[in-house]
């Protein structure tokens, strides 16, 4: 007779188990029934036919407590009674029927104090709220143990279930039924353990349950008549309201209402799944934690990664898009109730395209509320919060994340990289939407040289374009804030530029970078605009206007390098200043061009229609 168990699916399907008193009344039965074949004497004839034991209760003599009937009995050589026909039933005190054990033949030995037999056993209460059944069973009163040998199925109405809110809502209504059975290939239970065992193929299947399961152990002592603890082993599966969890080992206690589930477990929840170490699982509050190398996975669209973890590049066009992105995140451990999550850490979060990482975040602590759509609502990143994405990169101390607008907002001296390009500020913004990032407060950007002009000297070819972005081959501008697109920027508030070749202050400033399309570089600045240069000699070159516009490209074939400056202009050099509606000065070809009227003050070398245009900035 080989005993088998069930298992519970982690910690949702533990209170549709085996009820309380379930199995302490299947016990009490046997008791109850064969007590009176060891204490009655032992017929003088070898067989009985048509025979009954009775017991009454003591504080009602006249009430019978249990009814044992048999339609033969016959006593064998070896002292057992063989009985055929056997059936129990137990009473309450005020008479209502309550248990009824059948076995059509079982063998009774006196000496043991055991019944046993090779055929079927069945149990059920009177209201039929509970069923046991079996093939091949045995039975010992002195230590109130028994055992089933085969095709063990137990059946619990919902009513004997342990009821919470969760499980009253999802009762069925109209007068429908809600069952659910246990099979087993074995089952067995000793009340000096006070343990219950289903064994072999533990399956139990329900309303929105089911699960799977090597062993299903009750603890359930004699004593104290109230089941305690539901363990499940051995490769434990479960499937509840369409969430899914495994795990070699599921331990729910009935006075915590919590399950703990071990040995590789994972879970999977609509689009969600996880895994780690370990995992406790609170029905009641609809909870799941996580701990020791805690991983989850989420759909991409369900976390809006396009600006949380594709910060815009400029002068690049965004990611191609695909349909096939997860976000994975480890931590140390999490918390997932039904809209939150929350994790520990070190913290990582990889946006995975058709399996390959296309970006990521890496924090100390990471919370996500979701709708009820399972859509990503906010999620804050916090403590050492690094935003990479091929050569992008963004550091601050904090990181909030709006999904209904696609707005990552980073605080905390936050700053960004991509490739060569460095910025920062006191707060900046990610808009996925409109794939730009907007810097606000001591804003500041440094980039290469020649992404604004050209850093060769007077007469001489542009040289190479810089990867290194050092000190010597940078320019660095300055402002209260400015916004960043993919072929754009934008500085507000304060603007100052500091150029090897030139020195910037204004109020605004728009700067278009190349593209494939147009390789032209242009800076517009407006609003009391004032720059200043000095070439090798010392010769010292002021201007300012109401707008500037510097315009530089670089081809094959040619070099352009153009400011144009209307709004009062005005240019100040050592030998006098140079007035016009419209002044613009050809740096390629060291000239200045005052269409009209113009107005020359001082000793001006040479035609008045060409001025040497320094190549060096000047620092006051």
């Amino acid at each position: 007779m080989k005993p088998t168990p069930h298992c519970f699916a982690a910690g949702t399907a533990a209170p549709a188990l085996l009820p309380p008193a379930s199995l302490i009344l299947l016990v009490i039965a046997f008791c109850a029934v064969f007590a009176p074949l060891s204490t009655q004497a032992q017929p003088r004839i070898g067989e009985m036919k048509g025979f009954k034991f009775a017991e009454y209760f003591s504080e009602r003599q006249t009430q019978m407590k249990s009814l044992l009937e048999g339609a033969t009995g016959r006593r064998r050589d070896d002292g057992t009674i063989l009985l055929t026909g056997a059936k129990l039933q137990t009473f309450k005190l005020n008479g209502d029927p309550e248990i009824t054990v059948e076995a059509p033949q079982c063998v009774h030995d006196p000496k043991t104090r055991s019944v046993s037999s090779e055929g079927a056993l069945s149990v059920r209460t009177a209201d039929g709220k509970f069923a046991l059944s079996g093939e091949g069973f045995r039975y010992g009163q002195t230590n109130q143990w028994l055992i089933i040998s085969n095709n063990v199925r137990t059946t619990i109405h919902g009513d004997l279930v342990a009821r919470t809110e969760e499980t009253a809502r999802a009762a069925p209504t109209g007068g429908a039924t809600n069952e659910f059975e246990i099979v087993s290939h074995s089952f067995d239970y000793r009340s000096e353990t006070g343990l219950g065992i289903y064994r072999e193929n533990v399956r139990v299947t329900g309303t929105n349950v089911s699960l799977q399961s090597g062993l299903l152990t009750l603890e359930l002592p004699m004593k104290e008549r109230q089941l305690r603890k539901v363990s499940a082993d051995e490769d434990v599966q479960m499937d509840y309201s369409g969430n899914q969890a495994w795990g070699q080992k599921v331990v729910y206690d009935l006075e915590t209402g919590l399950a703990r589930v071990t040995g590789q477990p994972r879970w999977r929840s609509e689009e969600r799944q996880g895994r780690a170490d370990e995992f406790l699982i609170d029905r009641t509050n609809k909870l799941v934690v996580a701990t020791g190398h805690a991983w989850l996975s989420i759909p991409s669209h369900n976390l809006g990664a396009t600006a949380l973890l594709n910060p815009p590049r400029p002068g690049a066009a965004p990611p191609a898009a695909s349909s096939n992105q997860v976000v994975e995140i480890t931590s140390a451990s999490y918390r997932v109730q039904t809209n939150l999550a929350v994790f520990n850490g070190p913290v990582a979060l990889t946006n995975l395209a058709d399996g390959q990482p296309r970006g990521s975040l890496t924090c100390r602590a990471l919370t996500a509320l979701f709708t009820g759509t399972n859509q990503i609502s906010t999620l804050t990143a916090e403590q050492d919060v690094t935003i990479r994405q091929d050569e992008n990169q963004i550091t601050s101390a904090k990181a909030f994340f709006t999904g209904t607008n696609n707005l990552l907002e980073l605080t905390g001296n936050p700053a960004w990289r991509s490739g060569v390009r460095t910025g920062k500020g006191d707060v900046m913004f990610i808009d996925g939407n409109r794939n730009e990032m907007i810097v606000r407060g001591n804003a500041s950007m440094r980039l290469p040289a020649e992404e604004l002009g050209s850093r060769g000297g007077p007469g001489q070819p542009d040289a190479p374009p810089t990867t290194t972005g050092t000190n010597s081959q940078a320019a660095e501008i300055f402002s209260h804030d400015y916004t960043m697109r993919a072929e754009s920027a934008s500085f507000q508030g304060g603007v100052y530029i500091s150029h090897p070749r030139m020195a910037w202050a204004c109020e605004t400033m728009n700067i278009h970078l190349p593209t494939s399309a147009s390789p032209e570089r242009k800076i517009i600045a407006e609003q009391k605009v004032f720059f200043n240069l000095l070439d090798e000699k010392g010769q010292k070159v002021n201007g300012s206007a109401e707008k500037a516009v510097y315009t530089y490209a670089i081809t094959p074939a040619w070099t352009n390098e153009l400011m144009e400056l209307t709004g009062n202009p005005v240019i100040t050099t050592t030998n006098g200043t140079f007035r016009n509606r419209t002044i613009i000065l050809d740096r390629t070809r060291n000239k200045v061009m005052a269409p009209g009227r113009y107005t020359v003050r001082g000793v001006v070398p040479g035609d008045t229609n060409k001025f040497v245009v320094p190549r060096k900035k000047w620092f006051k």
